[in-house]
């Protein structure tokens, strides 16, 4: 096999892959908003006023949905019995911080840069 054919091979496996991924992640949450590659719903938000925006969205989506904002998916609560289920009833699962692989990455090079040396 020529090289430029391996890696013709290799850039559509990685991005099967990626899209997979995100067809699975995508499929788990609440249906909204189809947004753009890469931005997700940021250029369809109203800047000056997104609260308006998000309010729009939930005529047509209910209220709880998501959105994509710059690749990150956010739920959107738009109802008091809705928020009312995440921050009491279901509280165990909502708690917490979410994964944040940036932060990751800086810790662990603070750790290394720090350590002392042999």
């Amino acid at each position: 096999m020529k090289l430029s054919t391996k890696l013709i091979a290799g850039v559509a496996g990685l991005l099967g892959y990626i899209l997979l991924k995100r067809y699975r992640l995508r499929s788990r949450l609440p249906h909204g908003p189809r947004g753009y590659p890469i931005v997700g719903n940021v250029p369809q938000m109203d800047q000056q006023r997104p609260h308006e925006t998000l309010f729009e969205w939930s005529k047509t989506y209910g209220a709880i949905y998501t959105v994509n904002f710059l690749g990150s998916y956010i739920i959107v609560l738009n109802s008091e019995e809705a928020i009312r289920e995440m921050l009491v009833e279901k509280s165990s699962d909502f708690a917490g911080r979410p994964y944040a692989f940036r932060i990751k990455v800086r810790l662990l090079w603070k750790q290394e840069s720090h350590s002392p040396q042999k």
